[in-house]
């Protein structure tokens, strides 16, 4: 965000929470959404699969625990979270942020995660991009 404001890059992806408030103050000017469907927030913005069909990235965000933590205390802490980001106040701050809270179970988050990796490494691979 401070290379963009700066003028060091011209074009950066960044959340809405993240962007939105520099859009509104007109430091960032928004071109459009990356997700699947247009944001609440900002709906006045086409995504970029509308002039780009396919076209699909979105930003998560997540609470992990060490691999081998105990299947019931997952359990225990995902419904404690799950009911807080589905609390009137919580959910209502985080739209207004510009995120769209979801509360999903450890299972359904685990497998965003895996689904992730598969398409993002497809993506690496086809474009020769290598760690070395």
């Amino acid at each position: 965000v401070t290379a963009l404001l700066s003028g060091v890059v011209s074009l950066a992806f960044l959340d809405v929470p993240t962007m939105l408030p520099h859009v509104k103050t007109g430091r960032l000017r928004a071109i459009a959404v990356t997700g699947t469907k247009r944001s609440p927030v900002v709906p006045e913005l086409p995504t970029i699969a509308e002039s780009y069909p396919g076209f699909e990235s979105g930003i998560w965000y997540g609470v992990l625990a060490p691999a081998r933590t105990p299947p019931e205390l997952v359990a225990r802490l995902n419904a404690e979270l799950v009911k807080i980001v589905q609390s009137p106040q919580v959910r209502k701050h985080l739209q207004e942020e510009g995120a769209e809270p979801v509360g999903s179970t450890a299972q359904e988050f685990g497998n965003l995660i895996r689904s992730d990796m598969a398409r993002w490494n497809k993506v690496i691979k086809a474009a020769g991009i290598s760690t070395n």
